[in-house]
Order: C-alpha cells, then structure tokens, then sequence
C-alpha cells in the first residue's frame, strides 16, 4: 500500500451510481482520474477537499480511478460499475 494514500477510503465498490472518496491524511491538491479500460480519460479534477464525490459515466463496466498528490505520488483503484 501506498504510504501517501493510507489514510483514503473509497465507496461504495460495486456501485450503480457514484463513487465517494474520503482523505483521512493531510493531501491537498490532488488530482483524481478516471479512466475506462481502453484507457480512456472520463474525468479529471483537481482537488483540495478531503470529501470529493466522483461522478462515472452511464455505461456499466469496470473503471479506474487514479489519484496523484502534489508529490507526484499516485495509486489507482479499480471501481466496477454496475
């Protein structure tokens, strides 16, 4: 696990809507992406909330959920959409 990101929790995972991520730690000024599995960047936003609520398309299937802090840290996390 990645020391930067110990403190985030991410739910729920399976959903049929959005996804919550929460920041238990002190990042600031993060970046959340979330691609598709052929790579395809959905979304992007820049943050400094530690409650963000991240929004995926309509189409079912499995997402990836990419978050990198100002130290160029990152780790990805796979959401399944329902």
């Amino acid at each position: 696990e990645n020391v930067a990101f110990a403190g985030l929790n991410i739910y729920p995972n399976s959903t049929s809507g959005d996804v919550t991520m929460i920041f238990n730690n002190s990042n600031k000024d993060l970046t959340i992406e979330v691609t598709n599995t052929l790579g395809q960047v959905v979304s992007n936003t820049r943050t400094n909330s530690s409650v963000n609520t991240i929004s995926l398309p309509e189409t079912k299937g499995v997402y990836f959920v990419k978050v990198v802090n100002a130290a160029n840290d990152s780790e990805t996390f796979k959401i399944v959409k329902q």
